[in-house]
């Protein structure tokens, strides 16, 4: 029993990050890597993965990768495995557009212009103001995560997550800004232009790295995974800042083109 238990793999950790809904390209990376079957259940056991957000926008499956993502939440907790998916800019600015559907609490004919040219669908927009268990869903979801010395957020920036304190606090800041309309937009709005690590704040290269590393060492970790700024199509994910840093957004959705190696799963 004993050699058994030596025996036994320990848990690996999986991410995918900026998914724009491409459920079909979702699905073939996740059964590339048996985390789902083909009925699209989860098979991975007490493996984890950690989504990085911007489920929706840009491709027309958006509705069905947040299904599959709760789905897949739910079914992993069986097993004693995790599937924590992040809150990207994008998750913020339909929250904030599914407001103006529920009660027109928060309008703003900026808010409308900005998430349809952002790729947005009114349409899933709709839905989501209609079903309370997704809407709830998406307002609990993390805007950062730790797992060991990784570090996995959305957005490549030290700024907009430091300012917000602890990652216990950064998480219950999201939930309480996410509760209104205008707290949605305001977390849009900073999250999409939190990027490039903050090049603004820095002089050099040097005093980048050295800010990156003060940042990671504020949360004992080693690495951070991010994706918000995509890399080329049938890009790899790309390492920076002396491997510090792991941008894994490789233009996933459809909604950019029809390059069949669109986005990727990274597995630690």
């Amino acid at each position: 029993m004993w050699c058994l238990e030596m025996e036994k793999e320990l848990p690996k950790i999986y991410a995918v990050s900026d998914i724009h809904g491409d459920y079909d390209r979702l699905a073939e990376l996740l059964l590339s890597k048996n985390i789902i079957n083909n009925n699209h259940d989860w098979i991975s056991n007490n493996n984890k993965l950690i989504v990085g957000g911007d489920l929706t926008d840009r491709h027309n499956q958006g509705i069905q990768v947040i299904e599959l993502l709760m789905k897949l939440e739910k079914q992993a907790l069986m097993t004693d495995g995790r599937v924590i998916t992040l809150l990207g800019n994008h998750d913020c600015s339909l929250i904030a557009r599914v407001y103006e559907f529920i009660n027109n609490y928060f309008s703003a004919w900026e808010c409308r212009q900005v998430f349809i040219e952002n790729g947005g669908i009114d349409a899933e927009a709709l839905h989501v103001s209609k079903n309370s268990e997704i809407f709830n869903w998406l307002k609990n979801r993390p805007l950062i995560h730790k797992e060991g010395k990784y570090l996995f957020q959305h957005a490549d920036s030290c700024r907009f997550y430091r300012d917000l304190g602890t990652i216990d606090e950064i998480n219950n800041k999201a939930k309480i800004l996410l509760e209104t309309g205008e707290g949605a937009w305001q977390l849009f709005y900073h999250l999409t232009n939190a990027r490039y690590f903050d090049p603004y704040m820095h002089y050099n290269k040097k005093s980048q790295q050295e800010y990156i590393e003060r940042y990671l060492n504020n949360f004992d970790c080693e690495l951070i995974v991010h994706g918000h700024s995509r890399l080329e199509q049938g890009s790899l994910p790309q390492y920076s800042f002396n491997n510090c840093v792991l941008n894994i957004d490789c233009s996933m959705s459809a909604g950019y083109g029809n390059d069949l190696n669109r986005g990727c799963i990274v597995e630690f």
